[in-house]
């Protein structure tokens, strides 16, 4: 049996969603992540976007700051963001 369809909200709805459905947002669009719930979710609350690809371009702004910090804390928090996501392109182990 297929999985259900999720949808994205209407992207002007965003602000006014729980944390929990703005974390559900995330979820969605990049992969379950507790940090970047941490990370992202009162921005999804605190700013208003046109369109998703502006939310996801926030969001990578969110993350590219984190790269350019200097905080060994930082470094830290955005390796555990990226590696919450599954390696794309590898080897299947059997």
């Amino acid at each position: 049996m297929a999985a259900p369809e999720q949808r994205l909200p209407p992207i002007d709805s965003v602000p006014s969603l729980s944390a929990e459905e703005r974390a559900h947002i995330l979820d969605l669009l990049f992969e379950p992540c507790a940090q970047l719930h941490t990370l992202s979710v009162p921005l999804l609350r605190e700013k208003a976007f046109a369109s998703y690809p502006e939310l996801i371009s926030a969001v990578g702004m969110q993350l590219t700051e984190l790269s350019e910090s200097a905080s060994t804390s930082d470094t830290q928090w955005l390796h555990d963001i990226l590696g919450a996501h599954p390696r794309l392109g590898a080897k299947k182990v059997e």
